[in-house]
């Protein structure tokens, strides 16, 4: 077409160069040129074409209004032409007003007058027909995709020996395009050795003319030190068919499934401990009440038999009580029922606390090394529990060394950022202090190391060892909301860490009384128990250490000795109790009703719930079954204290 009439044109228009306007209306490409106010100007035949129209039906018209679905970014690069700018648009998908289709890439040129200000704009566009063009556009998008997501591609031609990989599938193997296999049967070097065979043979089904082409396997690639588990979808395509079809193409996702692993290992770890925990609470009140009656007739036979051998049977027969409560104790704390009572504490002291108990534990053969390197660095957690995982280190690293070693217990204050928790099978970002127990022992190998937490599994020969050990430590880690990674190889020992979170700088709070049997001044104490025979053991301790004694079968009982006027000054529960209240229900109704009495509760188990129907503040101090009378009479002492000092 030619250039519309000057006399026609808007006042804006003549300022543009007649020049360009001639040419743009000669030129053989879609092009158009625009005032400010993106009004047509000047446009070329095949513009018109383009657009559905003729020159008589532009003139003058607003491109916007024309067309009011301009693609975002084309609406984007006018924008910027009319400020100044050139601006090119990629291939994109557009609908013209007459339901036409196509795909179409543009560049949008400022045009300035001739004192150098922006006076319209240039719209070059070319329509993109070149299947290879869109085919290309299509397949970046769908990379794009695909990385956002995290899942990698890879695309291996069979006729030009061509591998093409996503970025999203490098990064997950942490490769680069030099290393990536050309054939499919190469890939089986990214697996274990054991899953090798397997994967060549399914190589080798896929790539069967008369098969169906798929594959799926999972990797386990060591990735920066860290095993990943990648899950492979994948599918070969042939050229013809029957016995004369050739592999011609093959496509695959590699998708990480790394975390989801390590959330159904903790999920399937968790059910265990579970189950443990059930068979436990069946079990474990009466067992501890048990030996509570059999631990308090030990004790009080030995304060009224005289010096001798019958004294050396009865300390014998009071250490395996204890031992039995403290097997029932450790079975317990896999499922943290068993009364936990956290504190902050300085780790490097409390170790040094403890540090006499720690060298009984070995023979003649083995020595201990303390190397403390977090100082000043506080955790919260158990003492009680935090003594016994260390015991059951040490004991382990001891055995780990039949003929004799060194074990060295080491603390550090540690940062794990995102990177470093994750060489962790359980760790998590966040400041912690770290705790190891190290030997330099028989070791373990990459399947026991894999099991040694599990409950019940252990290595031990028959009679010297629960399995319950390394469990217990990990579960006192856990409810501490740390983690314990196991570091070993067979022949070189094996280091033991504990990573607890750090709580701070903050003072740890007051030390158990470790002073001897500290005897009442005939306080009267009320024993709440319902079973008869612990009840009674329970009340000739008291009367042996000095307190004067009475007894209840339930709480109801209780309250209503309270409410006649007993003069109780301490009031010393079990927890689990028949009659719809619990232990807890008991203190705090003597809390409420008698605030000038003591409460002491005790217990062989606590469900959790019980424990979380409670909403106590301050809440009582809880002995757990099966006590000594030295622990019996320190915390009575405790319980009267505490409520003197109130009043």
């Amino acid at each position: 077409m030619s250039n519309p009439d000057p006399q026609d044109a808007e006042p804006a228009a003549e300022a543009l160069s007649a020049r360009l306007s001639a040419f743009i209306s000669e030129s053989p490409l879609a092009a158009a040129m625009f005032d400010r106010q993106m009004r047509y100007v000047a446009w070329s035949r095949q513009w018109a074409l383009d657009h559905g129209a003729d020159g008589s039906g532009l003139q003058g018209r607003c491109y916007h209004e024309e067309l009011p679905d301009l693609p975002p970014q084309f609406r984007k690069a006018i924008a910027q032409a009319l400020a100044g700018e050139s601006t090119s648009c990629e291939a994109e998908r557009y609908q013209y007003p007459s339901g036409r289709t196509v795909w179409e890439r543009r560049q949008v040129q400022p045009v300035l007058n001739t004192g150098g200000a922006v006076a319209g704009a240039v719209v070059w566009s070319q329509q993109v027909t070149d299947p290879g063009i869109l085919e290309t556009a299509s397949r970046d998008r769908f990379l794009q995709a695909m990385d956002a997501t995290g899942i990698g591609v890879l695309e291996l031609d069979y006729r030009t020996g061509l591998v093409k990989a996503s970025d999203g599938f490098l990064s997950l193997l942490a490769i680069g395009e030099q290393d990536i296999p050309k054939t499919l049967t190469g890939w089986a070097k990214v697996l274990r050795p054991a899953d090798q065979d397997a994967f060549r043979a399914m190589s080798d089904q896929a790539l069967d003319p008369n098969g169906n082409g798929l594959i799926s396997s999972e990797l386990r690639p060591l990735v920066s030190g860290c095993e990943k588990h990648l899950q492979v979808f994948g599918k070969v395509f042939f050229n013809g068919k029957g016995k004369g079809a050739r592999p011609e193409h093959f496509v695959c996702l590699l998708i990480d499934q790394t975390k989801r692993q390590q959330l159904q290992a903790a999920l399937a770890k968790a059910q265990r401990l579970e189950t443990v925990g059930q068979l436990a609470g069946v079990i474990a009140h009466d067992f501890n009440n048990l030996l509570s009656i059999i631990l308090a007739n030990l004790e009080l036979a030995a304060l009224r038999v005289p010096g001798g051998d019958a004294q050396d049977f009865l300390k014998r027969a009071i250490d395996a009580a204890e031992a039995g409560g403290n097997f029932n104790a450790k079975l317990l704390a896999l499922t943290g029922e068993n009364g936990r009572n956290p504190e902050v504490l300085q780790l490097d002291s409390h170790i040094l606390k403890t540090w006499a108990m720690l060298e009984h534990l070995l023979n003649e053969s083995t020595t201990l090394r303390f190397l403390p390197g977090a100082d000043g660095c506080y955790v919260r957690v158990d003492p009680p529990e935090l003594d016994g995982a260390v015991i059951n280190l040490v004991i382990n690293a001891r055995d780990a060394q039949p003929d004799g070693g060194r074990i060295d217990i080491r603390t550090a204050d540690v940062s794990l950022d995102e990177a470093a928790a994750s060489r962790y099978p359980d760790g998590r970002p966040g400041e912690y202090v770290r705790l190891s127990v190290s030997d330099r022992g028989t070791g373990m190998t990459e399947d026991v190391r894999k099991r040694a937490l599990e409950p019940f599994f252990t290595t031990k020969g028959s009679g010297l060892g629960t399995g319950l050990g390394l469990a217990s430590v990990a579960a006192a880690a856990a409810r501490a909301e740390g983690f314990v990674h196991i570091s070993s190889e067979p022949g070189q020992g094996t280091s033991v860490s504990l990573f607890l979170p750090a709580a701070g700088r903050q003072a740890a709070g007051p030390q158990a009384d470790q002073k001897d049997i500290q005897f009442g001044n005939g306080e009267l104490v009320l024993v709440v128990e319902d079973d008869p025979r612990v009840r009674e053991a329970t009340l000739q301790r008291l009367e042996a250490i000095g307190y004067a004694v009475t007894e209840a079968a339930d709480a109801a009982t209780a309250l209503k000795q309270l409410s006649e006027g007993e003069p109780v000054d301490l009031v010393f529960s079990d927890v689990v109790m028949p009659g719809g209240m619990s232990g807890y229900g008991l203190a705090a109704e003597v809390r409420r009703l008698f605030p000038e009495v003591a409460v002491l509760l005790t217990s062989g188990y606590l469900s959790r719930a019980v424990e979380a129907a409670l909403e106590m503040d301050n809440r009582p101090e809880l002995l757990r079954k099966p006590y000594t009378l030295k622990v019996l009479a320190q915390a009575v002492s405790r319980a009267l204290r505490t409520v003197q000092q109130e009043e």
